[in-house]
Parts: structure tokens; C-alpha cells; sequence
């Protein structure tokens, strides 16, 4: 399993890049050159079947064919990603990815085609997969989702957590986020503490939704006792 990158990021003055604290990687600054690339992190960090992942994993050389001729050359992807078994007790492959705009790629196409190339070359000799993504894999509700709950994420637990579980529990398992303000978030005292402990349990998975779907105050929320049925 890859632990480190393997290129270090260039500073840029005309671009985004930095350094993002993953809790997937316990808090370790995984590096990004492009904001679509941090974007993509804030998926993995709450995509459930992601164990962990690398910045910059791997450098792979490959020849560079163009008009000019021919030159050695090398390519390294944006991130490696593991996962957790799934339901049936199998770990998919460490996957490559690399992260860029569509007009980025339509611009090169030439010249990402065959770093494309190489790179599933690579993995396959690996046993690994590799995969390209784009604004179109990652813009939408998901993202909107992690994007919001993602400052959540390393909010201190707190006893009360536990209290709203139990009251969810005694109402059949399932409140809407404005039920759940009603109760706990009923005086100005509370208003000042009690969003930061709800919005918390969500962005850790303490309290369940359909993140597929706007989570605000108007969502439904459940706990790991609710019975759909």
C-alpha cells in the first residue's frame, strides 16, 4: 500500500493548490494542485466505501509521441484510493485517478491519451484500476453535501449526542432537522451550541439522511435503529 506521495507539488502563483487535512488519512495533509482536485477529496472523505487515499501516489514513465517526434516522459496521477471490503467480503482494487476539466482534456487530447494510456498499463500490471473524473463526477448533491458538513467533521463529541439519538429513538427513529431544532434548540442558549453538535452527528454518520438529496433543515433524519419498514 502506497503511504506517501511520490512528487512533490510545484508552487504555482497563476493556480490553486495546498494542502487538505484528510480525517480519512487521520488528519494528514494530503497535497492538491487544482480546486477540482480538492473537491473530489471532500467526496472521498464521506464516501462510505473509501478506506483511505494518497495525493500524488505513483510516477509513471511512458514515451511521448508527437509531431516532433518522440521523447521519454512521465506522468504521475492525482490520487491512489483504497477501499473497505464490500458487502460480500471483497476488497475492490486500488484505484488511480486522475482529476481534470473537460475542456483541459479536449484541449490535450493527444497528449492525455497516452499518459491514459500508460497509466492503465501500469495498473493493470498492478492489479489496480485507473479512472478519470471530471466536474461532471463530482458537482451535485453529493458535493454540496460534503462541502457543507465537512467543517463538521472533527467536532468533539459530546453527551448530548447520545440524548438526541435517544429522543429520535422514542419518536420511531426518523425526525426532520426542524423537529429536532424544535427540541434542542429551543432558547438562545441552546441555538448557540446545539447546531455545531447536529450538524456534526451528520457529517460523522451518528445521524442518517439521503445525501443524495439537499441536507438542510427540511431533511429527514434517522438513526441506525430506525426500521423503514
Amino acid at each position: 500500500m502506497i503511504t506517501s506521495p511520490a512528487r512533490k507539488i510545484p508552487r504555482r502563483y497563476n493556480g490553486v493548490s495546498g494542502l487538505f487535512p484528510s480525517k480519512k488519512n487521520d488528519g494528514k495533509m494530503v497535497p492538491y494542485e487544482s480546486l477540482l482536485e480538492r473537491n473530489y477529496m471532500l467526496l472521498l472523505e464521506f464516501d462510505d466505501t473509501v478506506d483511505r487515499y494518497v495525493g500524488q501516489p505513483v510516477t509513471i514513465p511512458y514515451q511521448l509521441s508527437n509531431e516532433n517526434g518522440s521523447r521519454k516522459s512521465r506522468y504521475t496521477p492525482d490520487f491512489i484510493v483504497y477501499y473497505h471490503p464490500d458487502v460480500d467480503s471483497v476488497i475492490p482494487p486500488p484505484t488511480l485517478i486522475e482529476i481534470k476539466e473537460k475542456k483541459e482534456l479536449e484541449k490535450n487530447k493527444e497528449t492525455y491519451e497516452q499518459k491514459f494510456a500508460a497509466a492503465r498499463l501500469y495498473s493493470q500490471k498492478q492489479r489496480w484500476a485507473f479512472s478519470v473524473k471530471t466536474q461532471d463526477d463530482i458537482q451535485g448533491p453529493f458535493f454540496e453535501n460534503a462541502d457543507f458538513l465537512y467543517t463538521y467533521l472533527n467536532v468533539p463529541q459530546t453527551s448530548q449526542e447520545q440524548v438526541v439519538i435517544k429522543f429520535i429513538d422514542a419518536q420511531g427513529g426518523v425526525m426532520t432537522g426542524t423537529e429536532i431544532f424544535q427540541q434542542f434548540a429551543a432558547d438562545t442558549s441552546e441555538l448557540a451550541t446545539f447546531p455545531a453538535i447536529f450538524w456534526a452527528m451528520v457529517a460523522n454518520k451518528a445521524l442518517m439522511t439521503d445525501w443524495n438529496q439537499p441536507i438542510n433543515l427540511n431533511a429527514s433524519f434517522f438513526t441506525e435503529n430506525y426500521d423503514e419498514d
